[in-house]
């Protein structure tokens, strides 16, 4: 079952970067330039996660003073009117105040973006560990493919000596079922 993944958009500070993660993540059939561009991509994926949360940490500091800044001119609105007024209320009217909501917007995005391109840098490192194991299963299946090779070369030499120095039973000379002549 193939899963289609498709193509993001990644606000990482200075412009959107896309993405296709259907070219990215799964490993091709053409292993040795898995094995090549894997460095690369995973470094490439990982310089996107850092300005990612460079962008979510600058994010975090806006939405921080826009906060401190928004209850200073609530507490001030509040005070000059003659109310009485509650930390509640005063927590009430910052979340009201549209120039709030926006950069709590924007703080949730980055963060949001922050948080796709950190799965996809373990993705990446995973994807590595499946390229490492892929190629120690091809090693051994060669290896294995070639013991089977020299085990069968090892047996047809000794059939073949055994044949020269007249000790196979020429008119049974099946392969592997060979038979001491009498004579």
């Amino acid at each position: 079952m193939k899963i289609e993944l498709g193509i993001i958009d990644i606000d990482v500070g200075d412009g959107e970067v896309e993405l296709d993660l259907d070219a990215i993540i799964p490993i091709q059939d053409n292993l040795s330039a898995e094995f090549s561009e894997q460095p690369s991509m995973y470094a490439y994926i990982a310089m996107l996660a850092a300005r990612a949360e460079a962008c979510w940490l600058t994010g975090k500091r806006e939405l921080e003073n826009m906060r401190a800044q928004t209850d200073q001119e609530v507490r001030r609105d509040l005070a000059s009117g003659g109310e009485k007024f509650t930390e509640a209320k005063v927590a009430a009217e910052i979340e009201m105040r549209e120039r709030y909501r926006n950069v709590v917007q924007y703080e949730l995005e980055v963060h949001m973006q922050h948080l796709i391109m950190r799965a996809l840098e373990q993705t990446m490192a995973q994807r590595a560990q499946m390229l490492i194991s892929l190629g120690a299963h091809l090693r051994a299946e060669a290896e294995q493919t070639g013991m089977l090779i020299k085990d069968a070369k090892a047996k047809l030499d000794e059939h073949r000596t055994r044949k020269a120095k007249g000790k196979v039973d020429v008119h049974n000379d099946n392969f592997g079922d060979e038979k001491e002549s009498p004579f």
